[in-house]
């Protein structure tokens, strides 16, 4: 196989400044704010992940939902069983919500910690 060689200032070297510009101390000590729950909101735990952008979560209350992924984070946000989202909930059925937000392992262990 051939190997790919670049001259120095090409574009490959300035892509690859730009994408490890952010890499570092200080941006590893840098946090994100964690967005808590309001009004007709509740964290759930994906189970499941359906077709056409459904997933099946279990809320904090105990109760099974039918949960549709906004078209907003359907191909941007990733999401698999396990996962801690943020979903809203529906006022005209009790069994589906929407979701709104899916924590990264991070915020979720903050979230616990908040209570």
């Amino acid at each position: 196989m051939r190997e790919k060689t670049f001259r120095e200032g090409s574009l490959w070297e300035y892509a690859q400044v730009l994408r490890n510009r952010h890499c570092g101390q200080e941006y590893a000590h840098t946090r994100k704010n964690v967005c808590i729950r309001h009004c007709g909101q509740e964290y759930a735990q994906v189970l499941c992940m359906l077709s056409n952008g459904w997933c099946e979560a279990m809320c904090i209350d105990d109760t099974k939902r039918l949960c549709h992924i906004r078209g907003k984070m359907l191909k941007k946000v990733w999401m698999a069983a396990g996962n801690i989202v943020l979903v809203g909930l529906c006022e005209y059925q009790d069994d589906k919500a929407d979701v709104i937000l899916k924590y990264m392992p991070d915020e979720a262990l903050l979230l616990k910690a908040y209570g």
